[in-house]
């Protein structure tokens, strides 16, 4: 539950509907179409999954997509009302939700997947990166850097709403990978490949 919550703070949002009507949405590359056909399998939901071609828009070209939405108050009134994933997220900047320690990874590795970066530099150094809005972007940032002991830094802005959290070092890139991986459960295996590359070499 805590990679799901994860993920649909990265790549979710709640839509409502006639003041009252609940819709869970999730998209996603389509090169990392696994994380919404998992989404699917652990929610136990048989909603259709809809491919959107590669487009351009705003002056953007956008690579194929893959989107899931899920209706449904039942379903979704917990992620509004328990773990705060109020509908239009992105405008109010939202702080981190309290998630335990114990569940703290699981969250991450979820959070990761949808809206994180790993990056191999000169085949030598990586750079670990979170993205969001800057209240869950730094309360995120900082429960990490707390629970890790890693080394702190600031948060990098990086378009009008959106800022970054990048960790670099070599011993804390380390830290992150035993922390998110050591208890496994679901992850991309695209990223997770990655960051296996860059502390195995």
């Amino acid at each position: 539950m805590a990679y799901s919550l994860g993920y649909v703070w990265a790549d979710g949002w709640i839509q409502l509907h006639r003041g009252k009507y609940l819709t869970l949405g999730l998209k996603c590359s389509a090169k990392d179409r696994e994380l919404i056909d998992s989404f699917k399998i652990r929610v136990g939901s048989h909603h259709k999954t809809r491919e959107i071609p590669a487009c351009e828009s705003q002056g953007r070209n956008h690579k194929p997509q893959v989107s899931l939405s899920i209706s449904g108050t039942e379903f979704c009134q917990p992620l509004v009302h328990q773990h705060g994933v109020i509908p239009g997220k992105c405008h109010f900047d939202p702080s981190c939700p309290e998630v335990p320690d114990e569940y703290l990874a699981s969250f991450v590795r979820g959070y990761f997947d949808g809206d994180g970066s790993i990056s191999i530099i000169r085949e030598r150094y990586g750079m670990f990166r979170l993205y969001g809005t800057y209240q869950f972007t730094l309360d995120l940032k900082n429960r990490i850097e707390s629970l890790l002991s890693l080394k702190k830094h600031d948060l990098y802005k990086t378009e009008e709403t959106t800022y970054r959290a990048t960790w670099s070092d070599s011993s804390d890139l380390r830290s992150l990978y035993s922390w998110l991986y050591r208890g496994q459960g679901p992850f991309l295996s695209r990223k997770h490949s990655v960051l296996h590359k860059l502390l195995r070499d």
